[in-house]
């Protein structure tokens, strides 16, 4: 009887086995892409963002302006450096509903760059791409206030304010530290 009881044990079990490798496998989600890892460093009122992973990026300075009471970004400036051209490249995203044909003013310090123009709007705001110039770049570095003039859907100016408190110094580290990534050769054919 002992016996019957571990064959029918042993035969039980090789059926389920059996069974269960028959029954396709459920399908698996794919697997959820790694949240891309940025280190920050602080200074004053501008931030040093550096993506480390899922591969190591050239870094930018930025700083955000949020509006208080509704926490929504208004602006945001970001200055990075592209090591293989010697150039500072700039990137101000400014709120939607702006009034684009009147293009749009930098100021800082004394210097002022008119008439840049918005390359184009996305459902996060409107984008002004280009080189920085170098006049500009200057002035930002001196510290102080700048601004970011637009117009509002009624053609009047509209002055978006930030501080360049920290700018060199953020701007120094974010050059120093996108010097150290290693951008990929392109391949040969």
């Amino acid at each position: 009887m002992k016996t019957l009881f571990t064959i029918t044990i042993a035969a039980i079990s090789l059926v389920a086995a059996l069974s269960a490798r028959a029954q396709p496998a459920a399908p698996t989600a794919p697997a959820a892409p790694a949240a891309p890892t940025v280190n920050t460093k602080t200074f004053q009122d501008w931030v040093v963002r550096c993506p480390t992973a899922p591969q190591a990026l050239p870094c930018d300075a930025v700083q955000l302006l949020v509006e208080p009471k509704s926490k929504q970004r208004v602006l945001s400036v970001s200055v990075a450096y592209d090591v293989a051209k010697s150039h500072y490249v700039v990137r101000v995203v400014l709120p939607l509903g702006v009034w684009l044909p009147h293009g749009v003013s930098i100021v800082a310090g004394q210097t002022r760059i008119d008439k840049v123009v918005v390359r184009r709007c996305e459902q996060f705001g409107c984008i002004v791409e280009g080189l920085l110039d170098a006049k500009l770049r200057g002035a930002m570095r001196k510290g102080g206030a700048a601004k970011v003039v637009v117009y509002d859907q009624a053609k009047k100016p509209v002055d978006l304010k930030f501080s360049l408190s920290g700018y060199a110094e953020a701007e120094e580290h974010m050059v120093a530290e996108t010097r150290k990534v290693k951008t990929p050769t392109p391949a040969t054919p």
